[in-house]
């Protein structure tokens, strides 16, 4: 059995219910110690049931992980009306402006443009 079946497949923002947010906790707490009744085992199942089962919060605005990327959406977050686009960033970054709206993609699940549309309408 896969552990991510049934797992969104693009970065996803969604609600953490009180049950999820204790399990995380509870996993920090048992991270690292020995496990020979199989409970750590038994709470990661349950986080990712909770996960599976989690609703998707629309309009949510996803992040890149790290990297190069990090800087271009806080920029952009910061004024959403930056004139740059693709080439531009592309060339700050020292990508291609190709390269750099496939790894946009990639990373975070919607293009730049689709993403500075919904940071210009994201509460601050």
């Amino acid at each position: 059995m896969s552990l991510g079946r049934g797992l969104a497949e693009q970065p996803t923002v969604f609600a953490v219910s009180p049950l999820l947010r204790a399990l995380i906790l509870e996993a920090v707490a048992v991270a690292g110690e020995p496990d020979p009744d199989g409970y750590t085992e038994r709470v990661t199942a349950l986080i990712l049931d909770q996960v599976r089962r989690a609703q998707p919060l629309p309009g949510a605005l996803t992040w890149p992980r790290g990297g190069p990327l990090v800087g271009l959406c806080e920029a952009v977050y910061a004024d959403p009306a930056d004139p740059r686009g693709l080439e531009d960033w592309g060339l700050a970054l020292g990508l291609s402006g190709r390269t750099l709206a496939r790894r946009f993609a990639d990373e975070v699940g919607m293009s730049l443009r689709a993403w500075r549309r919904r940071a210009g309408r994201t509460d601050r």
